[in-house]
């Protein structure tokens, strides 16, 4: 299908967030995108990663909140 590379992206962290167990470094890595990516829908993909891990990303909740208070339009993690 020629999908871009914003979208596997995106895909794969919204996967990434389902896996269990979670791999070990999968909430560091999707808390860094939720902080660098450069297109706003990959950085919002990261965090509904997180946010899908839930408990098993508590080490990095301080960094997806830091991520997500930065109030980009188009962030809202629960709409």
């Amino acid at each position: 299908t020629g999908a871009t590379d914003t979208e596997v992206r995106c895909a794969a962290a919204r996967a990434l967030g389902t896996l269990d167990p979670l791999p070990p470094d999968a909430a560091p890595l999707l808390a860094k995108m939720a902080k660098t990516d450069a297109e706003t829908v990959g950085r919002l993909a990261a965090l509904r990663g997180l946010v899908a891990a839930g408990p098993k990303a508590k080490a990095v909740r301080a960094d997806a909140e830091q991520a997500a208070a930065k109030g980009q339009s188009g962030m809202e993690v629960w709409g």
